[in-house]
């Protein structure tokens, strides 16, 4: 292709000194870039959903990552005591922006509650809240050691993401509360933690859409194949811009 493949990376946002910001964290972007890729941040704010065509039309890629839970408007009724950082605008948005992603052909990575989204859009559902529905044998979060905490999770074997480790157990990072119920139609699951809760899964008839509920782009020092992640969507994406 003549040009750098283009990856859609949709924004958060939060106030900070009485002023609301729209962000992406600096990880993704520089690990985007430096395989070789533009990062094209798609802002989460009114009006945005009449120029999502566009933004996919010129899109080669999407990469959905952390954020808030996913509220009501895309599981159903839940149970609103549990919820928190709730924002149905960015649910709409993202949710808008996969489905068409997906139905395009453009490869799609979902990370944190990126993955969660995937699996809802796909037909699945989630815990609201994992220690009280799931139990606590595994920690997926802890809010006192919240940067440097681990737990361990296994690949399935022959998994296009155990074949990317070069392993079938590994150190994750993760921050999360909720978490995947039930896996949605399809879905073929390539990792999981202690606790049977899915780790890591993709859509084997889609040429790439892969849901990681882990953070490899905060562990880049500790396994090389952490880069590999992005490094893969970016590739993935620019072999979907080649089919156009």
């Amino acid at each position: 292709m003549s040009r750098p493949p283009r990856i859609l990376v949709t924004t958060r946002h939060e106030v900070r000194k009485g002023k609301t910001i729209q962000f992406v964290g600096e990880l993704h972007l520089r690990l985007l870039a430096e395989a070789g890729a533009i990062p094209v941040p798609v802002v989460m704010r009114e009006g945005m959903a009449s120029h999502l065509p566009e933004l996919l039309a010129n899109g080669d890629g999407l990469l959905v990552t952390e954020g808030g839970d996913l509220g009501p408007r895309l599981r159903g009724p839940v149970d609103p005591v549990e919820l928190v950082e709730l924002d149905p605008l960015k649910d709409e948005l993202e949710a808008a922006l996969m489905r068409s992603a997906l139905q395009r052909g453009l490869p799609v990575l979902g990370i944190c509650r990126g993955a969660e989204l995937l699996n809802v859009v796909l037909g699945g559902d989630l815990y609201t809240d994992i220690p009280s529905e799931l139990g606590a044998r595994t920690a997926h979060i802890d809010q006192a050691d919240y940067h440097a905490h681990r737990h361990m999770i296994d690949l399935v074997p022959g998994s296009p993401l155990a074949d990317l480790y070069g392993s079938e157990e590994l150190s994750v990072t993760s921050y999360h509360h909720q978490g995947i119920s039930r896996l949605g139609e399809g879905l073929e699951v390539m990792a999981v933690a202690p606790d049977g809760l899915v780790e890591a899964f993709r859509q084997p008839d889609h040429p790439f859409a892969w849901g990681l509920q882990f953070h490899p782009e905060r562990q880049q020092a500790e396994h090389p194949a952490h880069i590999e992640v992005h490094n893969r969507l970016v590739a993935e994406a620019r072999a979907a811009a080649e089919r156009r």
